[in-house]
Formats: structure tokens, sequence, C-alpha cells
């Protein structure tokens, strides 16, 4: 009854004389595409996927930076945690693969690796890449420079600055073949996509999300006498 209400009142479907609905499929794919994004982004929001804010808390992410809000992703995608979540998760990333025209895709999120093991078991003729290696590494760069030649997609769960995928954008001949696909893309700004400028010019990168939301981050230790450090464990890839 939510979703028929929330459909009639956008005009997606119209019961002219009250006797059959009329609609057309590309009306049926936007509102559900609209109706997944705003319910992903209402489960990404709250516990126990956000971990909220608190004063003199921080997050040390991968050793490198500290954040004072933390999205643990697996909580959403892990079919064992949240079945629900997983179910969306898999229909919102498949619609996101089906709009990139992506032929390839290259996960380098390790709270992801289950996740993409049940996407492959619903989205067929994609080659999906597990590397459990961060980029930087020199498998992650093979893996990168041979998804170019086709269209491809980076999936991660969270994108604060994505500077690590930026630094690697001048190693691709085709650039206008990638795209990034993340549940919560952190940037400031509110922009679909990451420009980077090559010796041909500008290129845009689309960014896929379900949510848009400045996660501001510190390269530097918190200096606060009672700041609260919580280590995201690389197992568990929860904070501990």
């Amino acid at each position: 009854h939510y979703l028929l209400s929330d459909a009639q009142s956008k005009s997606f479907i119209n019961f002219g004389d009250g006797s059959r609905p009329t609609v057309t499929p590309e009306a049926i794919m936007s509102w559900h595409t609209q109706a997944l994004e705003r319910v992903m982004r209402r489960l990404l929001e709250r516990p126990p996927i956000l971990h909220l804010e608190k004063q003199n808390r921080y997050y040390l992410i991968e050793g490198k930076y500290y954040t004072q809000r933390f999205y643990e992703i697996r909580q959403l995608t892990s079919h064992q945690l949240n079945q629900l979540g997983a179910c969306l998760s898999v229909a919102l990333v498949a619609h996101w693969i089906r709009e990139s025209g992506a032929k390839t895709v290259l996960t380098v999120a390790e709270p992801l690796f289950e996740f993409v093991t049940l996407l492959k078991k619903h989205v067929h003729d994609v080659n999906f890449i597990i590397k459990s290696s961060m980029p930087g590494s020199a498998s992650f760069l093979i893996e990168f420079l041979k998804c170019q030649n086709n269209k491809f997609m980076l999936l991660t769960d969270v994108v604060c600055t994505g500077d690590q995928f930026r630094s690697h954008f001048d190693k691709l001949t085709h650039l206008e073949n990638c795209s990034i696909a993340t549940f919560v893309d952190g940037r400031k700004g509110n922009l679909q996509y990451i420009t980077h400028e090559k010796s041909s010019g500008p290129h845009r990168v689309n960014v896929f999300t379900a949510l848009r939301t400045h996660v501001k981050s510190f390269d530097d230790m918190p200096h606060e006498e009672d700041a609260e450090i919580l280590i995201v464990d690389r197992k568990t890839h929860a904070p501990t």
C-alpha cells in the first residue's frame, strides 16, 4: 500500500477512469530505482550500519586516517547479518552495473567480498574480480589496467576522498570506460563524478552511490587528552 501510494503521488501510475492502471516500463523502472535508493539511504543512516558521531570519539580507518563517523557496510550487505539489506544491495548494485554498461566489476574492499559472492549468483554476463590488496599494490594495478579496454566498475564500500583511485587514473589509456560504485560517497561537494585532469583534457568518472554525505577525515591523530580511538578490525571490519 505504501509503495502504491508513493507511485501514485509521483504520477508514475495513472488510473485514468479508475478501472485499470496504465504505466510504462520506463516509469516502473524509474519508480522502482528511486524507491530502492530511498530505502537504502534510510538503512545506511541508522545503526547498526552507521556508528553515530560522539564527541572525542574517532575511528582509525585502514591504519591511515581518522573519522568521527563510521559506516559498517557489512552490516548491510552480509546475507548472514541482514538478509533484507543484502537483497536490496544486490538489486541496487545490479542496477548500477546495467546503467554503467560495465563488463567487469573489480572489488577491492574486503567488507564486500562476501557480498560479491552473492552478487555473482544474480548478475550474469559480468566478470567479477575480487582483490584482497588495496589500491596501490602490484596485483591491483595489473587487474586495474587489464579492465580498461571495456567498460568496467570499481566497487567499494565507502569513498572518503577518492584519492586512492584518482592516483591511478593517469595509468589508464581509456579512463572513459571507468566508473565507481560505492554505498557511501563521503566526498565534500555532493558531486556525481570525480574529475581528473589528463594530457588530453579533463575526464569525469561517474560515481554511483546510495548515500552522499560529507565524511570528514583527519590524517593526524587527535590531540584531545580524552580522545577515544576505535580501530576498525581488518578481519571483522568492525570498530573495536
